[in-house]
């Protein structure tokens, strides 16, 4: 039974291909019976921010793929991306690709060419990715083919947990809490000599802005929800539960916590260094990261004896949830060979191929046929595992989305008001932005709406 609807999918998946190569082949003016062996010759380069020499290398089973056709790949820092590449696309110099993550739909979408849902279903694409892969739905089509997924995971120091008679890490919030007052050793002033985990400030912890998403989506707030119109509204203040507390205040409360030195949770302080480099030095017994992280805190400290496990959960939650950034690839706008850069895009979004560049970056693919195995080694097998529960939200801008939470951070740390108020003034920032960035209202078709 099982083989035999393996095969149904892979037929009705070659059906879809060929209908996704017609239809962008005809919207670049390419129709049946023309010189369509153009369409794979030349050079279709692509964009991104991860390391270009571990991307070509893993090209190989999507190069197999497009004939003469060539696919070039080159790295830009993150911090200079996206003014590279506005400038290049302005002046038509730009990548026909460019790599981007869930976090970079919603300021992206002006500039990339949505596969239209007629040509790829919804139905068909949850089929073959984790629900997580969603984000890259816009109003008009999938924005992005989905590639891997960079979870978000926790790290932990074997030789602190087995000090402490521990053989293994927490896995809910409230068992790391109860870990505090024994992992945590502070000096009579209120200094942090040894810190159980990194949590309350925003300068020297990575990555606090997931982690706070990570807290508000376990406790079932999405943060941004899209309306029947099409548009992103901020549910960042919203009551999702039946607590007396937003999921937002509960988060945050407990997320300060770990700075309040009149707290039992007190661990950790703004004047500690940066949390990575806490815990490469064997101060820091849990540091909240991305799995990609993993290769180089390896190389960075060989003799550190540490593990990874899935980020802690609530007691008792209906669903586990991690933060995760989903890379896919994107069609830009002034490409000037549509059809050249959807048959790439194809070949490296294949199976085979996602499953070499997975490898590559030592990440989970995000296709279900691939992360539905068995894994050996425990550590990819946290990463895959974290893969299936991960989830984001579209954030109306990556940069000005981190200052809105720092600023709630620090301002909340000094008191400069009242937590609701504060909470309040990062939801009008959150909506403020989706105005400015976000997609303007639709009116789905009946067909749009049942798919």
């Amino acid at each position: 039974m099982q083989k035999g609807m393996n095969k149904f999918q892979t037929i009705l998946l070659i059906i879809f291909a060929v209908g996704i190569f017609i239809g962008v082949a005809l919207f670049a003016g390419v129709r049946p019976g023309g010189n369509e062996a153009k369409v794979m010759q030349g050079t279709i380069k692509i964009w991104g921010t991860l390391d270009d020499t571990t991307f070509n290398n893993a090209l190989g089973p999507a190069i197999e793929q497009v004939g003469e056709m060539k696919i070039e790949y080159k790295k830009y820092k993150p911090e200079e991306f996206y003014v590279e590449l506005v400038d290049a696309l302005a002046s038509g110099t730009g990548p026909d690709v460019i790599l981007i993550t869930g976090d970079d739909v919603v300021r992206q979408q002006s500039r990339i060419v949505p596969l239209a849902y007629t040509n790829f279903p919804k139905s068909l694409y949850n089929d073959m990715y984790v629900n997580s892969a969603q984000i890259f739905f816009t109003n008009s089509g999938v924005a992005a083919f989905p590639l891997f997924i960079d979870p978000l995971v926790m790290y932990y120091n074997k030789d602190t947990l087995s000090s402490n008679f521990l053989l293994d890490p927490p896995n809910t919030w409230d068992s790391l809490v109860n870990m505090v007052p024994d992992f945590t050793v502070a000096t009579d002033s209120g200094g942090i000599e040894k810190s159980t985990v990194a949590l309350g400030s925003f300068a020297n912890v990575p990555h606090a802005t997931d982690i706070i998403s990570t807290l508000m989506m376990q406790l079932g707030n999405p943060i941004v929800v899209t309306t029947d119109k099409g548009v992103f509204e901020s549910t960042f203040k919203d009551q999702t539960t039946e607590s007396a507390m937003t999921p937002a205040l509960s988060a945050l409360q407990f997320y300060l916590g770990f700075t309040d030195k009149t707290q039992k949770t007190y661990s950790w302080n703004t004047s500690l260094p940066n949390a990575r480099d806490a815990f490469l030095a064997g101060d820091l017994a849990f540091y909240l990261g991305y799995a990609s992280e993993f290769p180089d805190i390896r190389r960075s400290n060989p003799n550190l004896n540490f593990g990874v496990t899935i980020i802690p959960q609530l007691n008792n939650a209906p669903a586990k949830v991690t933060y995760g950034r989903l890379y896919g690839l994107a069609i830009t706008r002034t490409t000037q060979n549509i059809p050249g850069a959807f048959s790439a895009v194809q070949a490296i979004a294949s199976k085979d191929s996602i499953f070499e560049l997975a490898n590559a970056f030592h990440l989970p693919p995000v296709r279900r046929d691939l992360l539905n195995v068995d894994i050996d080694d425990p550590n990819f097998r946290v990463f895959y595992q974290s893969a299936i529960i991960a989830r984001m939200w579209p954030k109306p801008d990556v940069m000005s989305t981190d200052a809105i939470i720092e600023s709630l951070i620090n301002d909340a740390s000094s008191g400069r008001d009242s937590l609701n108020r504060l909470i309040d003034v990062a939801d009008d920032s959150f909506a403020d932005l989706y105005k400015k960035y976000g997609p303007k209202e639709v009116v789905p078709t009946d067909t749009e709406m049942n798919q």
